[in-house]
């Protein structure tokens, strides 16, 4: 396994996407090595997944250039994951990494990775 990501976990909510996903896989990433970084596609909703269910770390869309968690599935990570009494903690910790590394936005296409895990 890569040290820094162990595991990537696709959230989809449709099979489809599973089959299309893993069919992409095979075309358009030729040397992938599920050894070294393990992709496991689960079909569930964002909210339907088990509590005990844990993550380091929440990819945004990269059409997501200021990492406002806003819109609509912006606003499920924010229920799911936020304290229940600050809905905005990850919105926050978002914007400040990407302040940190973009002085405030990402440039289009990217991709900023941000810890999840709230102090």
């Amino acid at each position: 396994m890569t040290a820094n990501i162990p595991e990537i976990l696709l959230l989809c909510m449709d099979i489809d996407f599973i089959t299309v996903f893993k069919d992409a896989l095979k075309t358009a990433w030729l040397d992938h090595n599920p050894g070294k970084l393990k992709i496991t596609p689960i079909n569930q909703r964002l909210n339907s997944l088990p509590e005990d269910r844990t993550f380091d770390l929440i990819v945004v869309s990269p059409a997501n250039s200021y990492a406002r968690l806003n819109g609509t599935f912006g606003h499920a990570i924010s229920m799911t994951f936020s304290p229940r009494q600050d809905y905005h903690a990850l919105t926050r910790a978002a914007e400040t990494v990407l302040y940190e590394k973009w002085r405030g936005s990402a440039p289009p296409g990217s991709c900023t990775f941000v810890c999840s895990r709230l102090t």
